[in-house]
């Protein structure tokens, strides 16, 4: 932000001011042991579990031994 802030000064350049958002970290959040699906408009859940890599698109010699990117 600052090189952006320093290219839009040097050049005179006419650009909205913007706000950033404040970061926060994400474990300071209450914990929900139950929640409403329908109040809180959740329609949909999605279980994401036993994902692995999956190089086999990869067709250069990239590859290590145990099959990844080197």
């Amino acid at each position: 932000m600052k090189a952006i802030d320093q290219y839009i000064a040097e050049t005179g350049m006419q650009a909205p001011l913007e706000k950033l958002p404040e970061l926060r970290d994400g474990f300071d959040q209450s914990v929900l042991l139950e929640i409403d699906l329908k109040s809180a408009g959740i329609t949909n859940v999605i279980w994401a579990t036993g994902y692995k890599f999956d190089f086999s698109l990869v067709k250069l010699p990239i590859l290590d031994s145990d099959g990844f990117p080197i």
